[in-house]
């Protein structure tokens, strides 16, 4: 795998964890990939900004799968077969007033630990999270600019997120091509 994909890759760098060579570069400087023997991890970036310029795009599930076969095609492996470590899911609202206004009608929520952050809340919860936060103050913390067409509106971005024990959650072990199944994707929206 490091023969076929780190060439692939921008800014290569290489080190050694545990004896084992590992490197770490980027696709189109939005996804952060190491490699290590063979075995292949997307640490950092996420497949929506990466597949779109513009982040309020609807990430449904043809453009889900249309994304998935652009990086089989960008690291020429078979993606769709990945296991899937993190699913983050839910809408971007166009809201009247600031963010922090509604942020300070928001209360806890049983089960979950109420975290209040700069830019939002999260709910911490034992396998998944929910995050309200202000898309706009995400992107200029990245140097993205508000598209035109979404000024003089504020957005929040409200989503679940499930990084532990996925598989435990959606009860099945999640590989990418799932996201895009019709199926697995009304699961995920529902849950």
């Amino acid at each position: 795998m490091i023969k076929t994909v780190v060439p692939k890759l921008h800014n290569v760098t290489e080190f050694q964890v545990n004896k084992h060579l590992t490197y770490t570069g980027f696709i189109d400087q939005k996804l952060k990939v190491n490699v290590t023997g063979n075995r292949l991890k997307i640490p950092k970036g996420d497949l929506k900004n990466w597949f779109f310029d513009n982040p309020f795009y609807d990430f449904k599930r043809g453009s889900t799968q249309e994304a998935i076969m652009k990086l089989e095609d960008c690291l020429e492996l078979p993606m769709g077969d990945a296991e899937v470590n993190r699913i983050d899911i839910g809408p971007t609202l166009s809201m009247q007033y600031d963010a922090k206004l509604y942020f300070r009608h928001l209360g806890y929520a049983k089960g979950y630990k109420r975290l209040d952050m700069d830019n939002g809340i999260i709910y911490k919860g034992r396998i998944d999270s929910m995050a309200i936060y202000h898309k706009q103050n995400q992107l200029e913390e990245t140097g993205r600019n508000l598209p035109d067409d979404k000024k003089g509106r504020n957005h929040l971005r409200a989503e679940t997120r499930v990084s532990k024990n996925i598989s435990d959650y959606y009860s099945q072990k999640v590989v990418a091509s799932d996201l895009y199944h019709e199926e697995f994707y009304m699961k995920a929206i529902d849950q």
